[in-house]
């Protein structure tokens, strides 16, 4: 019995660690995006990938930090806890740019059908998306307004990484003071705000807009019509209509709506 006390004691089975320093993180997702370098705030931490899993070497048991995706210079989080590390999880694909404004306010972003709020004075956005065809398009309420970037940047995403730039107007935009709904005949005033520009030259709830500025708006969508009406305060924009009494042409300019 003795003997055996001591033969327990002596040949205990060896248990498998993990040696200090070392925290293993799976990694799920597209391997193109190849995880690289592991930053804590200033400090680098030596890091491999071996397709499955990224070992981070001389690392605290527990912490938090940004891995490069590839030769990028996109980071994505990492956290560890007690020696655990969650998932990293790799996109299908990324977008990233610009979108110049006059950055006083807050930016939507319409991205591949994901609407996301922009802080005001921020410069570089970057998103993980599916792989999927979309548009990125950009806007900023100025008073009552939807003020739209000049043109909407469309994808095919059959890259990895994708650029965009959009522009939306340095300065306060103007219009005319209507609300309104397409139609297959062009754009159906709804509603004239009192004391607008379009309240001014007569325009009326019912009245169809068939061309803005001598272009037909026929099969033209909200966006497109909103892009257009919408311009610098004090410059003239023509409309050509059809009321009860007739066709008719008016011109008016643009002017704050608030």
């Amino acid at each position: 019995m003795v003997h055996a006390l001591l033969a327990s004691m002596l040949f205990t089975p060896p248990t498998t660690t993990t040696a200090p320093g070392i925290i293993r993180c799976a990694v799920t997702g597209d391997a193109r995006f190849s995880p690289s370098d592991v930053h804590m705030g200033a400090v680098l931490i030596d890091a491999s990938w071996d397709g499955d899993t990224l070992t981070l070497f001389d690392a605290p048991s527990s912490g938090e930090g940004k891995v490069r995706l590839g030769q990028t210079q996109i980071f994505k989080d990492v956290r560890w806890e007690n020696g655990q590390c969650e998932t990293i999880a790799l996109p299908e694909a990324i977008i990233y740019g610009t979108v110049s404004s006059r950055g006083d306010q807050a930016t939507a972003l319409v991205a591949c059908g994901e609407i996301r709020w922009i802080p005001a004075n921020a410069t570089t956005y970057v998103f993980e998306l599916p792989r999927t065809d979309c548009t990125i398009a950009a806007l900023r309420k100025d008073g009552l307004l939807d003020v739209y970037a000049s043109q909407p940047v469309a994808f095919d995403r059959t890259g990895l990484v994708n650029r965009f730039d959009v522009d939306l107007p340095e300065t306060f935009q103007g219009g005319m003071g209507i609300s309104f709904q397409t139609s297959w005949q062009g754009v159906v005033v709804m509603r004239v705000l009192p004391g607008s520009p379009a309240d001014v030259a007569g325009l009326t709830p019912g009245m169809l807009i068939t061309a803005l500025d001598g272009v037909s708006v026929v099969g033209w969508s909200t966006a497109d019509f909103q892009r257009k009406a919408v311009g610098e305060i004090g410059a003239p924009i023509r409309l050509d209509m059809v009321t009860p009494e007739g066709t008719s042409n008016v011109t008016l300019r643009r002017a704050v709506i608030d």
